[in-house]
């Protein structure tokens, strides 16, 4: 089989034109040199070097091969480097899994720093529930996810998000008006869209405790996964619902977004979350890169 020691003795021969200088700029002596071209010539089943002249000569062969060869060695020393760079770290890819909201506040600027400051990795974008987050980077499947606040898992590693907060999305004919706080008894008896206690079940849960402390009892219409449909279904009249204030910039026009004290006290918590032994070498640094985001 043809290796690139031949290839790369070749390429010498023929840029050099004497094989003594070839075997000086190989620092090695003239019979390997020698060996290796034959057993080059034998493999390709072609002569490359004319022998019969005093001075170095190629075959029409050897003309054509010359400038394959040059590709080969140039493609083998680029993979070679990609390789280097991507056991250091420098360069690779990222599997990152997010929420719909954290997509809105912390991938952005997650994404610019990893522009800015690893622009040789580059990342594959998967938007997923925190729970399917968790199975995803336990499995391998992604590196690294941006979830809810989710109680902490063995073989996993967390670093806290800038917090958001919660405000109230209501429609319009309530006559609740934008930008003047209410309490949050305004939901008291009303129509609620609410979170699915299964696929959304950090919202769920949040969302229940604080009716429970404030003693507010909405009435619950709809059970939703993405914070998009729940503002859809408030903007059809449907109910009221406590979306990220974050995800206010979803709402349609017949949304009022309105502001309550009372959920000051509930801050909405979010996390990265990694494999403590991932074997990805670009993770390390890219949670470097993207700290001050974070």
């Amino acid at each position: 089989m043809m290796t690139l020691v031949q290839v790369e003795c070749f390429v010498a021969v023929a840029e050099e034109g004497h094989f003594g200088r070839a075997a000086e700029r190989l620092s090695m002596t003239q019979p390997p040199l020698s060996r290796h071209i034959q057993a080059l010539e034998r493999e390709i089943g072609a002569q490359l070097i004319d022998r019969s002249q005093r001075a170095i000569q190629l075959t029409a062969a050897g003309k054509v091969f010359l400038r394959e060869a040059r590709s080969l060695l140039s493609g083998a020393e680029a993979a070679a480097k990609v390789a280097r760079r991507t056991a250091r770290g420098i360069q690779g890819s990222l599997h990152l899994g997010f929420t719909s909201a954290v997509g809105r506040t912390a991938l952005p600027r997650v994404l610019r720093r990893l522009t800015n400051e690893v622009p040789d990795v580059t990342p594959t974008l998967h938007e997923m529930v925190t729970e399917r987050q968790i199975e995803a980077v336990l499995g391998g499947v992604i590196d690294l996810g941006m979830v809810r606040h989710t109680s902490h898992t063995a073989g996993l590693s967390f670093r806290s998000l800038p917090a958001d907060r919660l405000v109230i999305a209501a429609p319009r004919q309530w006559g609740l008006a934008s930008g003047q706080p209410v309490a949050l008894s305004a939901v008291h008896g009303r129509d609620f869209v609410m979170y699915s206690p299964d696929a959304s079940r950090y919202f769920h849960d949040m969302l229940s405790a604080i009716f429970v402390a404030r003693g507010v009892v909405p009435r619950f219409t709809q059970h939703v996964v993405q914070i998009h449909t729940m503002l859809t279904l408030v903007d059809a009249g449907l109910g009221a619902a406590l979306v990220p204030a974050s995800t206010a910039v979803w709402a349609g026009p017949r949304t009022s977004i309105v502001q309550s004290p009372e959920l000051e006290d509930f801050p909405i918590e979010s996390s990265l979350v990694w494999r403590t032994d991932s074997a990805n070498p670009v993770l390390a640094r890219v949670l470097d890169a993207i700290a001050p985001a974070a």
